[in-house]
């Protein structure tokens, strides 16, 4: 990559990005900007460039099927790449990250900060995401400000990319865990709560502890809640697998408001 640079980004028009993210309401997940940055900046020439961490970004503006999005890029001599993503000359994205290797796994050190307790809500009564792009399987754990929960990236997700899953799929897997613990706060802890939809907005300080995430192998994640001013919540996050880390930082999502009737 030259030291600085744009280049044009065709988020396709359907497809497995938009499969099941959200049922009759398409919207690219925040996320998938991430893989699409890393595949433009590749050129079709080779292996994604590494991701050893996310300093900042900020997702303004949805982006949906048939979006065409100019990308701006500066790298720095160490190694921080700036980027913005624009439609039609309004910014959609921008943020900071570090290129390199992700760094060593560490034992995961995360827990919820309360006291939890296990309770039986089903996943797919609590998320408006549907299979493939539903990666939360089951809740662990909940407790007044936090949740635990078991995830899985299927092989079908949109999200695999040449049959693998760059390490920033755990902020996708956090975001689900965060929205469920958001339903399960509206439902009283009790299940039942309708699903609404929630955007990613925000990602600060990630590190990577791995560059890829095992597609169909079962992982942890946990989410604590920093603080809100809704419709605008913040957490911390963490993605392990058999006790090490597979990325952790902090995140922001937005509520949207009430389908209409």
């Amino acid at each position: 990559m030259s030291e600085s640079g744009r280049s044009l980004i065709e988020v396709p028009a359907g497809g497995r990005l938009f499969e099941g993210h959200f049922p009759g309401r398409p919207i690219l997940p925040g996320v998938a900007q991430i893989g699409l940055v890393l595949a433009a900046m590749s050129a079709g020439r080779g292996p994604w460039p590494e991701l050893s961490e996310i300093i900042s970004m900020r997702l303004r503006r949805l982006v949906g099927p048939g979006d065409r999005l100019e990308l701006g890029l500066a790298e720095r001599p160490d190694r921080r790449v700036r980027l913005t993503l624009e439609r039609d000359g309004v910014v959609v994205t921008q943020g900071e990250f570090r290129l390199g290797p992700a760094r060593p796994a560490v034992e995961s050190g995360r827990a919820l900060q309360d006291e939890a307790s296990v309770r039986p809500l089903p996943v797919e009564q609590l998320l408006p995401h549907r299979p493939p792009m539903r990666l939360l399987e089951r809740l662990v754990a909940i407790a007044p400000r936090g949740l635990r929960a078991t995830a899985r990236v299927p092989a079908g997700c949109g999200l695999v990319h040449a049959g693998r899953a760059h390490g920033s799929v755990a902020i996708e897997a956090a975001a689900q865990a965060a929205a469920a613990w958001e339903a399960a706060l509206r439902a009283g802890g009790a299940g039942g709560a309708e699903p609404r939809v929630g955007y990613l907005v925000a990602i600060r300080e990630v590190e990577f502890g791995t560059a890829e995430i095992p597609v169909d192998c079962p992982f942890d994640v946990a989410v604590h809640l920093r603080d809100a001013e809704l419709p605008l919540s913040r957490y911390d996050f963490e993605a392990a697998r058999e006790g090490r880390v597979l990325a952790r930082g902090q995140i922001a999502t937005m509520l949207a408001g009430p389908e209409p009737d």
